[in-house]
C-alpha cells in the first residue's frame, strides 16, 4: 500500500513572512516533471495535499515587489 503524505511549508525571509507572499506561485517536481502548484497564502503557508511519499524539489515563483512598483 502507498502512504500519502502532505506537504506543506512557511515563507518567511529574516523571521519576517514578506508582505507581499500572499498569492506567490508554489511548484512542486518529482524528477525532472512538475506534478503540482499551490499558491502562498496570506500569513505565508503553502500545502500539497496527498502527495506520495518520494524525493521532491520545490520552486517559489515571487517577484518580490509585485506590481505595486
Amino acid at each position: 500500500f502507498s502512504h500519502r503524505w502532505d506537504i506543506s511549508g512557511l515563507v518567511h525571509i529574516a523571521g519576517r513572512v514578506p508582505e507581499t507572499i500572499s498569492g506567490a506561485r508554489v511548484e512542486l517536481y518529482r524528477g525532472e516533471g512538475l506534478i503540482a502548484i499551490t499558491t502562498v497564502g496570506p500569513h505565508g503557508h503553502f500545502t500539497f495535499k496527498g502527495m506520495e511519499a518520494g524525493d521532491y524539489e520545490i520552486n517559489l515563483v515571487w517577484l518580490e515587489h509585485g506590481s505595486r512598483d
